[in-house]
């Protein structure tokens, strides 16, 4: 029987509600429902049934909630006897970010960790998405951010963030004078582009093979912020998430439109090596720790994105209030 399944059972018997209790819990209302379906399909029982005052336990439900109630808790006891037990544990922890994305959150999820895991070994490393996630299935770093690249099936993966892409050039060009540009558009834009197998480039040449069209860059450069100097003199644009040149935006010198039809984005996922060699309960609190920061940089601002990850999944409830829209 799926623990955390129980866990949301309890949740929703105790809120009387199943929007209250998804709040509580910070996950999406229909996989709450989706969590109670599965639990009454292996009872073989309805759980709850709806009153004028929201959802009341039925017979089996009450029945139920007494029996779990006090084992559920002991065994919660010991899990956090055994999470407080790992962080005891000596171990070295290799993560892995691409440059921007270090640059942007890297040393708050650094000092989160080093203050609730102060045992671990910390190593981080800055590479791009590419040669990430090859280091992950051969084992040679233990977690990572990756941007546009998905990893060889063995590596576990989840997407944290839809990241929208746009237009980026010199404030003064004409075109982004516009609210938006098409995907269409960009075959006769000239662009500065990183060379493959970046991911911006690999999801780029994606959204225009669905476009039947072909983006040939003038120019491929590696380095952001030498593409964001050229594009900032009027030498050509090139396609940045909003993060990457936030600062270049509010000095004025650059500017940015969205791509549309379709919305261009990118993911951004969080990935985990094959046969993780650390206690589970050392993976738990590293996730819940890079997890938690991530979403404060999202509905904080700094980090312009879409969260679409799923906290359902989480090994550890989500400790961190859900933003109300």
């Amino acid at each position: 029987m799926n623990l955390r399944r129980l866990r949301y059972f309890l949740g929703t018997a105790a809120e009387g509600s199943i929007s209250r209790a998804a709040q509580s819990y910070g996950i999406a209302q229909p996989a709450l429902t989706r969590q109670i379906q599965l639990l009454e399909a292996d009872i073989g029982a309805q759980l709850f049934e709806r009153s004028p005052r929201g959802l009341r336990l039925t017979d089996t439900g009450q029945f139920l909630k007494d029996a779990l109630e006090l084992p559920l808790s002991e065994i919660e006891t010991a899990l956090r006897s055994a999470r407080s037990y790992s962080t005891q544990i000596k171990a070295s922890l290799t993560i892995g970010m691409p440059p921007s994305i270090s640059e942007l959150f890297g040393q708050r999820v650094i000092a989160r960790l080093r203050s609730e895991l102060p045992n671990i070994a910390l190593r981080i490393v800055e590479q791009d998405s590419s040669k990430l996630a090859l280091d992950l299935s051969r084992r040679l770093i233990d977690t990572a951010v990756l941007v546009s690249v998905i990893p060889e099936q063995r590596v576990s993966r989840a997407q944290v963030l839809a990241e929208p892409l746009m237009l980026v050039g010199a404030p003064t060009s004409p075109l982004l004078a516009e609210r938006a540009v098409t995907v269409r558009r960009l075959e006769d834009i000239p662009l500065i582009l990183p060379s493959g197998p970046s991911g911006l480039r690999i999801n780029l040449e994606r959204a225009a093979e669905a476009a039947g069209i072909k983006i040939a860059p003038v120019m491929e450069v590696d380095s952001i912020e030498l593409t964001k100097r050229l594009v900032a003199d009027g030498a050509a644009f090139t396609i940045l998430p909003e993060r990457a040149f936030r600062q270049e935006t509010v000095r004025g010198d650059l500017a940015g439109i969205p791509v549309i039809e379709p919305r261009l984005t990118q993911p951004v996922l969080w990935a985990v090596r094959p046969d993780w060699r650390l206690p589970r309960a050392i993976y738990n609190a590293v996730e819940r720790v890079v997890i938690e920061e991530w979403y404060d940089a999202v509905t904080s601002g700094t980090w312009p994105a879409e969260w679409v990850f799923d906290f359902s999944i989480l090994s550890i409830p989500f400790a961190k209030p859900i933003a109300k829209d």
